[in-house]
């Protein structure tokens, strides 16, 4: 099949006076082509192309509340009425956005909808080894819509779009109009409470998600008072070595962001006027753009290209090594004992890594211990900063490092670090 390779492709938009005036809340969004890896979750803002001929397609009208709405014929429009509380938790960013994915079937397996991770949090924050980040959402449903199966999908979408599609070349059509089509979204209103917690500060037993869900009820007063005398200690490590901020969707805008606390009552009451697409339905909440090619043989070669483009956009997100491939054995206040794989060519005996306190190497100097994210960066990967020695001996009681998850290349303690090492292996 011969493959067109102009540099821009064709827009797709979506003129709404092509579509009934009572066209349901947020029709454009369905089916709406997205970009799962760096496009925001759940979130309009990331719906990049119409592609389904919506024009062209035959409504009915349903009635909610007192409203009446035209849906397509070929969507299943499900009405719910539900408020309820979701959470996402990850110790680095990187763990946060694989944590979002998770909600829907595209699973973990490359770092999905990582334009939230930049939208939620600031660069400071996910910089900070130390942080861990929490989003806890309020949702109200107000109903979901729904797009059939692939195949039978094909026959509504635009035919210059499956022109495309078949005879495009597959990284301009990934690049341009993103990897997938949205197929299940629920409508709504979303209050989410994004929260940044220092882990060197947090101290309560409860982990830091069943901190942020309660704290966030507390905040909003829906915490009984049995749970509050339960969690009052939590709520209040967590407020302590955390800062968190609200953003809203769909609701009333006067009463929303940073209104809603003073406001909730209000907001959930408007959001019947000011629906808004807040989160994925059920799966499959997608459907791939390679399922969509009108051959076999095309959707092959459009999976494959999906495949590599994941590929090169996550290797584009790695910051660049030296990292040590390492296990953490052991570890207490004062020290962590790293075993590693020697990578002297020909010598496949362990290296053993201590990392401990930069304060300084004498025993007044324990009380400046820095606790760090033991994590690793990428695939049982971890990464030393600041400064540190490396010893080859067990000594557990000669504290001269710190142990931490990334390696800044080029920076003094990196090249510390490494001019420590290397003078270890010429030995």
């Amino acid at each position: 099949m011969s493959t067109t390779t102009e540099s821009t492709l064709p827009v797709f938009a979506l003129d709404e006076r092509d579509i009934p005036v009572n066209a349901i809340p947020s029709l454009p969004s369905l089916g709406a082509t997205y970009n799962v890896l760096n496009g925001l979750y759940a979130d309009a803002r990331s719906c990049l192309q119409v592609v389904v001929d919506w024009p062209n397609l035959p409504f009915h009208d349903v009635t909610f509340g007192d409203k009446v709405w035209g849906v397509p014929d070929m969507v299943n429009y499900n009405p719910v009425s539900r408020t309820e509380f979701n959470s996402t938790f990850g110790k680095s960013a990187d763990e946060y956005s694989r944590a979002l994915s998770s909600h829907t079937e595209l699973g973990a397996e490359w770092p999905f909808f990582s334009g939230s991770v930049s939208v939620d949090f600031s660069q400071s924050e996910t910089n900070n080894l130390a942080n861990a980040f929490t989003r806890v959402t309020n949702e109200v449903t107000l109903y979901t819509l729904s797009l059939p199966p692939p195949l039978e999908l094909q026959m509504y979408l635009r035919p210059a779009f499956v022109k495309i599609l078949d005879s495009a070349d597959p990284q301009l059509i990934y690049e341009q109009y993103g990897t997938h089509l949205v197929s299940n979204m629920i409508i709504g209103g979303r209050a989410s409470f994004t929260c940044t917690t220092n882990t060197t500060q947090y101290s309560a037993s409860d982990s830091i998600e069943v901190a942020a869900q309660v704290s966030v009820k507390a905040f909003m007063g829906t915490l009984s008072a049995s749970e509050q005398l339960k969690y009052q200690e939590t709520i209040n490590s967590f407020q302590e070595s955390s800062t968190y901020r609200v953003l809203t969707e769909g609701g009333d805008s006067k009463y929303g962001n940073q209104n809603f606390l003073t406001n909730i009552d209000a907001w959930s009451d408007s959001v019947e006027d000011y629906p808004a697409f807040v989160d994925f339905g059920t799966t499959p909440a997608f459907t791939a753009l390679y399922q969509l090619a009108s051959t076999k043989a095309r959707q092959d070669e459009l999976k494959e290209a999906y495949a590599t483009y994941c590929q090169n956009y996550s290797t584009s997100l790695i910051v660049p090594g030296p990292y040590l491939r390492a296990r953490l054995v052991k570890s207490n206040p004062f020290v962590a004992l790293f075993l590693t794989t020697d990578f002297r060519q020909g010598n496949p005996d362990p290296l053993r890594f201590h990392a401990f306190s930069y304060g300084g190497k004498s025993q007044s100097h324990r009380s400046n211990i820095a606790h760090f994210d033991y994590s690793p960066v990428g695939d049982d990967y971890v990464g030393l900063s600041q400064q540190f020695a490396v010893s080859p001996d067990d000594s557990d009681d000669k504290p001269d490092g710190a142990p931490v998850k990334a390696l800044v290349p080029g920076s003094r303690c990196a090249r510390h670090a490494l001019g420590s090492i290397n003078r270890y292996l010429r030995q």
